[in-house]
């Protein structure tokens, strides 16, 4: 048998005030004679998420513009809700989702090194119930990251409406395993400042250029 002597590792956080049943059976559903051992071991303390639970609508953490807040998406199956009213004229912002570095990643567990690709689902809260209806849920948009961005950061745009509130549905995909990593998110106004508003064109020169500032050594 190719699988006698093979472990199967699983490794999970497991919430405080929380009981845990562990079933273990044969996938071949074959009677087997040959015993099996199960050992299990704490890696290390879960990093805390201040804004937990707000996996829920009723539980959304309330945000404003310009405004960070930093979670993660240690615990299973991990949604962190996020609310915004928008009571002035209407408006466009930004939104963004930016995986913070993991802190003294070589002293993490390999298991636990996952590489963070978050993602954010924008819900308009139509008629203002604090709930994702079925007809709002259909008009939702989706923001993942960009395929050429090697940070997996998040970015992207949405009209506020006035007096209208909004979800903001964040969740985090782990192709290669458990990820460690926080994550920053926030919403942001458009900067609707132009720069060489007092520059005339002529003869395709500008008469107050914007100028450029050298960083690095490029």
């Amino acid at each position: 048998n190719s699988l006698i002597g093979k472990a199967s590792p699983l490794t999970l956080v497991l919430e405080e005030g929380k009981q845990y049943y562990l079933s273990i059976g044969n996938d071949r559903y074959q009677p087997v004679a040959d015993p099996y051992t199960f050992t299990s071991k704490k890696l290390m303390a879960a990093p805390k998420d201040e804004n937990e639970n707000n996996n829920e609508p009723i539980r959304a953490t309330v945000i404003q513009p310009n405004e960070v807040k930093t979670g993660n998406f240690v615990l299973p199956n991990d949604v962190d809700m996020y609310y915004y009213k928008h009571r002035s004229a209407d408006d466009i912002f930004s939104v963004f989702v930016a995986p913070n570095p993991l802190p003294n990643k070589d002293s993490v567990p390999s298991a636990l090194r996952g590489t963070l690709i978050p993602y954010v689902t924008i819900v308009e809260d139509t008629n203002g119930n604090m709930t994702i209806d079925k007809d709002e849920a259909a008009k939702a948009i989706d923001f993942w990251p960009n395929g050429f961005d090697s940070l997996y950061n998040v970015n992207g745009s949405f009209k506020a409406k006035k007096n209208t509130g909004y979800f903001f549905v964040t969740q985090g995909y782990n192709g290669n395993g458990m990820s460690l990593q926080s994550y920053r998110f926030g919403i942001e106004p458009f900067n609707k400042n132009d720069e060489d508003a007092k520059s005339a064109v002529k003869n395709n020169v500008p008469s107050k250029p914007l100028g450029f500032q050298k960083t690095g050594n490029v």
